[in-house]
């Protein structure tokens, strides 16, 4: 048991000492008192700290996670999938950016499709022209040599002659 000695200056107006006696485990308890709730406010500090660093990230992360799923569909074919996300932070501006840009894809795939479209059509439309072209004229040829078929014919077959006359000056030679 530790133990102070008697000194008479701790009293001076009294001419009187101070004797203060107190065992070592009365003495280190407040300070074992004091590190274990150090220790309980440390474990409580960090599992707040764990928790609102968690609740932050998923925060922060939500929206880039769906930014990245609207990319991935987007290149998947998916021209009208959008990020859904809103706000003014960097994420929010590149969101809108994401999604003018998706805006701006889709308008042109749906014009060069038509485009295509009216074109395909177009060309049907010149390729059955072009047929019916090709049967018009193989029709004429065939007609064609048919006639001279039978203008042959005559002319071999004749037994008379034939006098081809033009006239003239008006007929007058």
């Amino acid at each position: 048991i530790p133990s102070v000695s008697p000194n008479p200056e701790d009293l001076p107006e009294w001419g009187w000492g101070l004797v203060i006696q107190i065992s070592r485990e009365d003495l280190q308890q407040p300070m074992a008192t004091a590190v274990g709730f150090a220790w309980l406010i440390g474990f409580l500090s960090t599992g707040v700290f764990i928790t609102v660093a968690f609740v932050l990230t998923r925060r922060l992360t939500r929206p880039l996670r769906q930014l990245t799923t609207a990319a991935h569909q987007l290149q998947a074919g998916y021209r009208h999938v959008r990020s859904g996300h809103r706000g003014r932070d960097e994420v929010g501006v590149l969101a809108a950016a994401f999604d003018a840009m998706a805006d701006e894809v889709a308008r042109t795939l749906d014009h060069l499709e038509r485009t295509v479209a009216h074109r395909t059509i177009a060309l049907e439309n010149e390729l059955e022209i072009r047929g019916q072209q090709q049967r018009a004229q193989q029709i004429i040829e065939t007609s064609l040599k048919e006639s001279e078929q039978r203008y042959h014919s005559l002319v071999d077959t004749m037994t008379a002659g034939v006098v081809v006359y033009e006239a003239v000056d008006g007929g007058e030679n």
